[in-house]
């Protein structure tokens, strides 16, 4: 019966609370509340990761050090050589006797260059005395000569053009720089540039006659000069073309001229010049 009476009681207070919040009739209502929405944010927490303990759970022991033992050579993979003797040292030129000597380094006279033995080819023009050079000879080289490398096929011909002059003193020493030109003075060229007291003077089907002209110091000389040396078949004398091997005789080197079967444009001479004092 208490219960129920507690009950009623508490209802009707409630009620009485409620009523008396109801606004009068002919009164401003009171403003309702205002509701808030409030969000809630979660944060996922990070997990701390353990640190992995990567040692085993037995400790390792550190083994006690030993010695190597040191292993006596075998005789067999380490054999003993025997000692080769040194060679002596070679005695040097000034301790051989002159007899023991190479020929070249026997004497202790340089070689000097000298000219070409003289060939049989005559010269056309008598050579004067009173002239500082002479012409010793000249000579109309072989088509073999001729050629670059000395091979020719059959009916062909060499193809050098030249005149290979030498310039010698009176003891036949060959001169370096001694000045060689042509009748018309149309140049002068020094020796030495072609080989020692050699110069080479190119004939494009053409006859010329060249001299010694002077020194490359500026001292002039007196010469005589060559006859007229032609790479043209008609112009060099048949006995020159047959002493060369152009042709078998007289007759055969003047019909060959005539029928063009000689090697028109490409003759080559050797010219020697001397001094005479």
């Amino acid at each position: 019966m208490q219960p129920t009476l507690a009950f009623l009681f508490l209802t009707f207070v409630l009620l009485a609370c409620r009523l008396s919040q109801l606004p009068l009739a002919g009164s401003n209502p009171a403003p309702l509340p205002t509701a808030t929405l409030v969000l809630a944010v979660f944060t996922t927490p990070t997990p701390t990761l353990e640190p992995v303990n990567t040692a085993t759970s037995t400790p390792t022991q550190t083994p006690t050090p030993t010695e190597t033992p040191t292993l006596a050579p075998s005789p067999i993979n380490s054999p003993t050589l025997p000692a080769t003797p040194l060679p002596e040292a070679s005695p040097t030129g000034a301790d051989k006797p002159a007899s023991e000597l190479p020929a070249a380094i026997a004497t202790s006279a340089p070689v000097e260059p000298t000219l070409p033995p003289q060939v049989a080819t005559p010269l056309l023009r008598p050579s004067a005395s009173t002239v500082d050079f002479v012409l010793r000879w000249v000579r109309l080289r072989t088509n073999e000569e001729n050629s670059w490398d000395g091979a020719l096929g059959p009916g062909q011909c060499g193809s050098d053009h030249s005149i290979y002059v030498h310039v010698a003193d009176a003891q036949e020493k060959l001169l370096d720089d001694i000045l060689v030109g042509d009748e018309y003075g149309n140049f002068e060229v020094p020796t030495g540039v072609d080989g020692s007291g050699v110069v080479r003077i190119l004939v494009w089907s053409a006859a010329m006659e060249v001299a010694v002209m002077g020194h490359k110091d500026g001292t002039r000389y007196t010469s005589d000069f060559t006859p007229a040396l032609s790479t043209l078949d008609e112009q060099i004398p048949l006995d020159w073309l047959q002493q060369a091997g152009y042709c078998d005789s007289p007759e055969d080197c003047q019909w060959r001229v005539e029928n063009n079967q000689l090697c028109r444009g490409h003759y080559s001479y050797d010219v020697a010049f001397q001094r005479t004092w």
